[in-house]
């Protein structure tokens, strides 16, 4: 048992930080496995330290990819994501959908992040390790909050965060610091 609050202070993660092939890739697993495209996409943050680098490699646990797996979990559970034919731990499509049929997998049922935020922080903390643990514990508080973080738009897509409007082109944008380019 803890004897201290594991909730740790995240501070806000702009949602256009997360690249949108990424965003696509995170919704289209989503929706697939029922698992809130939000829980992936703060996984994907937190595995990664927001570089999302694919081929990332953590040498002390031994995880791989994307989503940094464990060789046997990703043995028991990888997807061919991008349905090319090849399941490859390195490729973002396979990575997380592998992790979305994982969670769906520990989780049972879809989930809702703040209808069942019980059952999110118990598949969350046995994805991050032994699900007893403080370490495990923790990084299921720290992803949950990021995802919270990332699921807090209003209506009209506005939460002070700026993100990525697919079908938008890039265009010139003059400030008092020089051009720049910005979608819009």
């Amino acid at each position: 048992m803890l004897t201290s609050d594991p909730f740790i202070v995240v501070t806000k993660i702009p949602l256009g930080s997360v690249p949108l092939h990424i965003q696509e890739l995170c919704g289209e697993a989503a929706e697939k496995y029922g698992i809130p495209v939000e829980i992936l996409m703060a996984i994907v943050q937190k595995e990664t330290g927001g570089t999302y680098n694919p081929t990332a490699y953590n040498p002390e646990s031994g995880a791989n990819g994307l989503m940094q797996f464990m060789p046997d979990t990703w043995e028991a559970y990888k997807v061919d994501g991008d349905r090319d034919g090849e399941i490859n731990i390195y490729s973002p499509a396979d990575a997380i959908f592998s992790a979305a049929h994982y969670l769906s997998s520990l989780a049972g049922s879809k989930v809702d992040i703040k209808k069942d935020k019980d059952v999110v922080l118990a598949i969350l903390a046995q994805y991050g390790g032994n699900s007893t643990s403080t370490a495990a514990l923790n990084y299921a508080n720290n992803v949950y909050l990021t995802a919270l973080n990332f699921s807090q738009l209003d209506a009209m897509g506005l939460s002070g965060l700026v993100f990525p409007l697919s079908g938008m082109s890039l265009a010139n944008v003059n400030s008092a610091y020089g051009m720049r380019y910005h979608p819009i």
